[in-house]
């Protein structure tokens, strides 16, 4: 089954970004984000949160998909995974978590990281897709395309296969050490040789 769910940051606008919602099985909306993705043209099936961003007449529209959360520890991202992972969803692609507060963008980042533990998950944007790692993995690519690692644990072994700038079992101090980088053809590998994890961004859409 395919999953999306819509966090509260830019919403998507650019055809690649778009095409989850056109392809999902089930659409999972943090509370702020409706009336965003009905602008968009697409309705929740599920409306997650603390209830406390939702308009009056969405919450009447749609209350019986809507399940609070009122955890004030964690965000409405964080209360829509863990309610797609109480539902035994095996994967999930986010949109709308990036854009508009840096701030948001950046543990948006870092709960993409921790809940990919549990969930296999992508955050796409209009410029590309951040994936998180925990293992050795192959990434379909392009030639061209370009690509930054992200590491968050300075103890992560990283090694790359067909990048441009070639990585050895090298361990990255800073978040930028890893970035900028570029595919030599239809695939690239991360090599992890300890246990760890990635940050791994592909750009789908480059400035001209």
């Amino acid at each position: 089954m395919k999953v999306v769910i819509l966090a509260n940051g830019a919403p998507p606008a650019q055809p690649h970004a778009l095409r989850p919602l056109h392809e999902a099985d089930m659409i999972v909306c943090c509370d702020g984000a409706v009336d965003k993705l009905l602008q968009l043209g697409f309705a929740p099936d599920v409306i997650a949160g603390d209830g406390d961003s939702i308009s009056e007449t969405c919450r009447r529209r749609f209350a019986e998909c809507i399940h609070i959360d009122k955890d004030v520890e964690i965000n409405d991202l964080q209360k829509s995974l863990r309610y797609c992972i109480g539902q035994k969803w095996s994967a999930a692609t986010i949109l709308g978590g990036s854009g508009l507060r840096e701030d948001h963008t950046l543990a948006n980042l870092s709960i993409l990281l921790m809940y990919g533990k549990q969930i296999d998950l992508q955050m796409v944007t209009d410029y590309g897709i951040f994936t998180p790692i925990y293992k050795t993995t192959i990434f379909a690519s392009r030639k061209g395309e370009q690509i930054s690692l992200f590491s968050f644990d300075q103890n992560a072994k990283i090694s790359t296969r067909n990048l441009l700038y070639p990585v050895n079992e090298r361990t990255f101090s800073h978040l930028w050490e890893g970035s900028l980088n570029e595919s030599l053809g239809s695939s690239f590998t991360i090599i992890l040789h300890n246990p760890s994890e990635l940050l791994v961004y592909q750009c789908l859409n480059q400035p001209q």
